[in-house]
């Protein structure tokens, strides 16, 4: 998304952050009307960010412009590319995984805790040093590209850790509780497996091998990582047919 900031205070758009240039007059974007196409009052306009800025930054970055006498700032949202090229795409996906990898390395302790099974305790633990390992390895990739480990969340990774949280709150530590933090556990590594193997092919496309390598190691841990959830689950699922969970009181929603 573009957004247009309104306003005609040099302070208030310094503190937004905002790239200032005072020696041109841009005026407004076309495609933010055409009534009032140019600033009559002379103050100083925000120029759109490059390409360069954004890489600098974040793929998140906006472009803005300032084109009203008000001294408030208003945002009016418009309709913009935000990948103009595979390598933008590449972008995004490193973003999605390095907030992934963090979510999950702070989370998984929870998982942990809750478990009553010591081997699949011990599997989370484990799982919670390799994202560290793997947030870490995201940290040199986006260092050896020259772009920031910052911008997109990834929300599909924060959707099951917040159906975790709410079966560790309604059912007892059990079997039961183990086999749905099983099936958690196997939606997350399977969605990091899609995810590293798709961004290593496209890194490959891109002719960047080293950092293929290295998203390649990542898939590896993943993926030895459900083997070991496997193993556990064939012997708590067939436990957990027998468990009849307490209610609590609450339906989870």
């Amino acid at each position: 998304m573009d957004f247009i900031c309104v306003a005609n205070s040099k302070n208030l758009c310094e503190g937004l952050n905002l790239k200032i240039d005072a020696k041109e007059d841009r005026g407004r974007p076309e495609s933010a009307g055409k009534n009032r196409s140019r600033r009559r009052d002379g103050a100083p306009l925000l120029t759109p960010m490059t390409r360069a800025d954004r890489l600098r930054g974040s793929a998140r970055t906006f472009s803005l412009w300032v084109y009203s006498e008000r001294a408030e700032c208003n945002v009016v949202q418009e309709e913009a590319m935000l990948a103009e090229n595979l390598s933008d795409v590449f972008q995004r996906g490193l973003e999605f995984a390095y907030d992934g990898e963090r979510q999950i390395a702070k989370s998984l302790a929870k998982l942990a805790e809750a478990s009553s099974s010591p081997e699949l305790k011990a599997i989370f633990q484990s799982q919670a040093q390799q994202a560290k390992a793997n947030e870490k390895r995201l940290e040199k990739i986006f260092a050896d590209l020259k772009r920031a480990p910052a911008g997109e969340a990834n929300k599909a990774v924060a959707s099951v850790l917040d159906e975790s949280e709410k079966l560790i709150k309604h059912i007892d530590r059990s079997a039961l509780l183990d086999s749905a933090l099983l099936v958690q556990g196997h939606l997350l590594a399977h969605a990091g497996i899609g995810l590293y193997g798709s961004l290593g092919a496209v890194a490959t496309a891109l002719k960047l091998n080293s950092v293929a390598e290295s998203l390649q190691e990542s898939l590896a841990t993943l993926k030895q990582g459900i083997a070991h959830l496997d193993q556990v689950a064939d012997k708590t699922y067939p436990a957990a047919v027998s468990v009849l969970n307490s209610p609590h009181g609450f339906a989870i929603i």
